[in-house]
């Protein structure tokens, strides 16, 4: 301790009353490096039990805190490699005039370079120590965010009401970066570590959130408008608004702490996929922008155990976009020369590679999901001169392939829908292996087997419009024969 000054007004105790006019505190240094004593482990106590019955305060005794600070101070922590990790410049000034007046508390601190400052204040501090509904309003600014609150809050129970405001939140420079980086797509395993839900099963929550952008190591969003409702350990997020990915879009997202069942159901319009994906799943193999849906279901004991538990359904309506990879018409086209017994510069089988792509004016995608496994119920694109559609699955939990795409080149340049030329030869390519190392070849032996059987239709289709040719000549015949006849008898007749 550098400094300390202190001026209590004894006067104030004779009338019920402590009054603390002054106390300040500077240069101070608090080093917490030495192991401290870890409590003894208690039973965990059912939800409801152990609730905070506060402090009650009689009315008659009071106090008042003014002019009170603590400045240039320090905190000294030990990380976890024996590191040092210095909290400076940590300045605190509280003024409290009663227990039943506003008590507001500023402070300043310089984290890792960076400068924080925060501003709490409490209306009635006398029924917050009690554990009643009190006022309560926060602001803080740093490391480029700003959040704002103000409700009532009961920490009895406890529980905390109000509206949450908060600017251009970054999480990016406040987490530690992931081992590794690079594609999510190699990682060989989702993490197994246990997911703790304990903490949601006392408090209650009902707060209204507003926010003007949120940039995680995951997902970035632009404006977000929600209400976040938590009571009984029933976590429900409601998302009015979101804006993200040049998309809009609206869900709900809830969670069971009692036995981590989790469902959410989102829809984004107008979402650019790329981006993302590549943020969400560290996989960029597939651009475009459109309609997503999602409708699932699962239990967050572990991300592994989630992605292993997922049910429900999946859906993308994607326009002008493309699958990055494997360039699927050239695929085709060597297809079809190996078919006509042209076999020069023929190439049929392929890895992902990331300067080919196969280009689409639309695509549907439509999954069901069962135990983590997504399998397409609806698979189609088209592009003017290519249509493609599809079957088979993704495994989320195995992080593996395993798809079959029919594709036909066709003749007709008249845009997705148009009525064309598609006597093509289908030729099925299979799209399959584990996410880091997809292999892509056509199935020629089914290309071929197609092609027979569509020249055996063709011949049988020219033979049937040779013989209905003959018959109507053969008939036409007979009835100028049959007109002869009549006109003799006509003639004798008379």
């Amino acid at each position: 301790i550098g400094q300390a000054d202190l001026n209590i007004a004894w006067s104030s105790v004779w009338r019920g009353e402590i009054a603390v006019e002054r106390f300040s505190l500077s240069d101070w240094v608090l080093d917490l490096r030495s192991p401290m004593a870890t409590p003894a482990a208690t039973d965990a106590t059912a939800p409801g039990e152990g609730v905070n019955t506060g402090i009650p305060i009689p009315a008659a005794f009071d106090i008042a805190l003014v002019d009170i600070s603590m400045n240039r101070g320090k905190i000294v922590l030990a990380g976890s490699d024996n590191s040092v990790m210095q909290i400076e410049g940590i300045d605190v000034s509280l003024d409290m005039p009663s227990l039943d007046k506003t008590a507001r508390v500023e402070g300043r601190l310089s984290l890792l370079g960076e400068n924080m400052a925060g501003v709490l204040e409490i209306q009635g501090m006398r029924q917050f120590l009690a554990g009643d509904k009190a006022p309560l309003s926060l602001s803080f600014e740093g490391y480029d965010n700003r959040i704002a609150f103000k409700g009532v809050v009961e920490t009895r129970l406890p529980r905390l009401q109000g509206e949450l405001t908060l600017g251009q939140v970054d999480l990016v420079s406040l987490l530690p970066a992931a081992d590794g980086g690079g594609d999510a797509s190699a990682s060989s395993h989702w993490s197994d570590e246990a997911i703790d839900l304990q903490s949601l099963l006392g408090p209650q929550l009902d707060v209204a959130i507003s926010m003007e952008a949120l940039r995680t190591p995951w997902i970035a969003t632009g404006a977000m408008r929600a209400q976040l409702d938590l009571n009984d350990g029933q976590l429900q997020l409601t998302l009015h608004e979101l804006a993200a990915y040049s998309g809009s879009g609206t869900g709900t997202l809830g969670l069971n702490a009692h036995n981590a069942a989790l469902k959410a159901a989102v829809t984004m319009q107008d979402i650019m996929i790329q981006p993302l994906l590549s943020d969400a799943a560290g996989v960029d193999k597939l651009s475009g922008q459109g309609r997503v849906s999602v409708d699932i279901a699962g239990r967050l004991t572990s991300v592994k155990a989630l992605v292993q538990s997922l049910s429900g359904k999946m859906g993308a309506s994607l326009q002008d976009g493309a699958v990055i990879g494997f360039n699927l018409a050239a695929i085709l086209k060597s297809a079809q020369q190996a078919l006509q017994g042209n076999f020069a510069g023929v190439n049929l089988d392929k890895n992902f590679a990331s300067a080919e792509k196969t280009d689409f004016s639309s695509m549907v995608a439509m999954f069901d999901v069962a135990n983590g496994v997504m399998t397409a119920r609806e698979l189609a694109a088209q592009s003017p001169l290519l249509r493609v559609s599809g079957l088979g699955a993704i495994d989320l939990p195995q992080q593996t392939l395993d798809m079959l795409l029919t594709g036909r080149l066709v003749a007709s340049a008249q845009g997705q829908g148009a009525v064309g030329d598609e006597s093509g030869v289908a030729i099925p390519v299979a799209v399959k292996g584990p996410w880091a190392d997809v292999k892509i070849s056509p199935n020629l032996n089914k290309a071929a087997e197609e092609k027979a059987k569509a020249k055996v239709e063709e011949i049988k289709q020219s033979g049937k419009q040779k013989i209905e040719q003959e018959l109507n000549k053969l008939l036409d015949k007979n009835a100028v024969d049959e007109d002869k006849k009549q006109r003799l008898k006509d003639l004798f007749s008379r």
